[in-house]
């Protein structure tokens, strides 16, 4: 699959996608937000998922487009790959 793919699929698609296709690398949060971060081929993709009272609120996952998206990510991965 490749990101013009992946982009092309609606938000059910693209979860699915993520389900069959996806390796989960590493997962991380802030105030606002739970993040899980997924391989699918050779690109990453990010589930966005706002916290909420009562619950949670699933944002429609997406690809990185640029290094710069990745970077609160790298200290997890770098951690895992000690282990």
């Amino acid at each position: 699959m490749t990101t013009r793919e992946f982009d092309s699929l609606d938000e059910m698609e693209k979860i699915k996608a993520i389900a069959y296709n996806g390796h989960d690398l590493t997962k991380r949060e802030d105030e606002s937000y739970y993040y899980n971060l997924y391989q699918i081929d050779s690109f990453l993709v990010e589930e966005k998922i706002k916290k909420v009272s009562g619950g949670s609120s699933f944002l429609s996952p997406s690809h990185f487009s640029t290094k710069v998206e990745i970077e609160p990510y790298l200290e997890k991965i770098m951690e895992a790959r000690k282990n």
